[in-house]
């Protein structure tokens, strides 16, 4: 009696565990598609007008005023440029947020609503790098940071390069 409890209840985990499988692959799937359906809608020039509006507003407050790309100065050279500039930036505004992106022109329209404005502050061909940038000066300035953590999320680069930033406002 005990086996055949045991076989029911591991036929119910194990129902429980392919339906929601199934239920994040659809949601993931439906995701991707509307991805894909906006990118051909920018491609024609039909985007919605609030989108048009979110991707205006993170356009025109995205500055590239900072940006360098990090293989060209090396590590050191790029690590204190990188410091200095987060220390720049930060001295002007209350909040901040250090991330990384691949969408460098649609990124902050995902913060329109708690931040105004987004410096890029270096770009490499290397996910790798800009993640573990991202890990580092989010632990060096975590005392006057909105995130503690980095990002969990993958990033998908749009024209080839990855970007560390800082959102504020």
């Amino acid at each position: 009696m005990n086996v055949i409890a045991r076989l029911i209840v591991g036929g119910i985990i194990a129902f429980a565990t392919v339906v929601i499988l199934e239920n994040s692959k659809k949601e993931y799937e439906k995701d991707a598609r509307k991805h894909r359906d906006r990118n051909k809608n920018k491609e024609k020039g039909n985007e919605s007008p609030s989108e048009e509006f979110t991707n205006e507003f993170s356009k025109a407050n995205t500055h590239d005023k900072y940006l360098f790309d990090y293989e060209t100065y090396g590590a050191p050279s790029s690590k204190r440029k990188i410091t200095r500039s987060i220390k720049e930036i930060i001295g002007d505004y209350e909040k901040a947020k250090i991330g990384r992106t691949g969408d460098r022109d649609g990124r902050l329209g995902n913060y329109s609503d708690k931040y105004k404005a987004l410096y890029l502050l270096t770009k490499s061909k290397n996910a790798d790098i800009i993640k573990d940038l991202e890990v580092a000066y989010i632990d060096k300035f975590k005392e006057t940071l909105d995130n503690t953590e980095p990002s969990i999320f993958g990033t998908e680069t749009i024209d080839g390069w990855y970007y560390l930033y800082i959102a504020v406002a």
